[in-house]
C-alpha cells in the first residue's frame, strides 16, 4: 500500500513554498495562482497588497532581488477554511550575506483557494542579521513598500 500525498491545501501551500527558485519561478508562480483567490489580501510587516495579481508581482520582485530563497516549512495546523505555516526563510540577496527570518503564517480560505495570508515575522531579526544597517536593508526592501 502506497502513502498518497496529503491533498490539503494546506499541504499543497506547503508544498509550494518549498518550490521557490528564483531560477524557474515560473511553477511556483502557477501553483498560486491555483491556489489563491483573485480578490485575496496579503499583508506582512512591510506592505500589504490586494488581489492575486498584486501578489504575485510582489513575489517577483522578491525573486529579483535575491540570489536564492529557500523556505523550510516545520509545522501545519488547522483545516482547509483556516491554517497556519510556521517557516523559516533563507534569503540571499543580490549583495551581502544570506539572512534567515522565521515567521508564520496565517492563511484563510472560501472554496478551496486562499482569500487572505497575513505573515508574522520579526522586523527587527534583520536589524540583528549580519547584513546589519537600517539604511542598507531599506534600500534592499523598497521594492516591496
Amino acid at each position: 500500500m502506497t502513502d498518497s500525498p496529503d491533498t490539503s491545501l494546506r499541504s499543497k501551500l506547503s508544498r509550494t513554498l518549498g518550490s521557490f527558485d528564483v531560477r524557474s519561478l515560473s511553477p511556483f508562480l502557477e501553483d498560486i495562482e491555483a491556489l489563491y483567490a483573485i480578490d485575496m489580501v496579503f499583508r506582512d510587516p512591510m506592505q500589504k497588497c490586494r488581489g492575486r495579481d498584486a501578489f504575485l508581482e510582489v513575489n517577483r520582485r522578491l525573486a529579483k532581488m535575491s540570489r536564492s530563497i529557500r523556505f523550510e516549512v516545520t509545522d501545519e495546523t488547522g483545516d482547509d477554511e483556516l491554517f497556519y505555516l510556521h517557516w523559516t526563510m533563507h534569503m540571499a540577496p543580490r549583495f551581502g550575506p544570506e539572512l534567515t527570518v522565521e515567521g508564520v503564517s496565517r492563511l484563510r480560505a472560501r472554496e478551496g483557494r486562499i482569500f487572505e495570508h497575513v505573515d508574522y515575522w520579526d522586523l527587527a531579526e534583520l536589524f540583528a542579521s549580519p547584513i546589519g544597517g537600517q539604511r542598507l536593508l531599506h534600500g534592499l526592501f523598497r521594492p516591496f513598500v
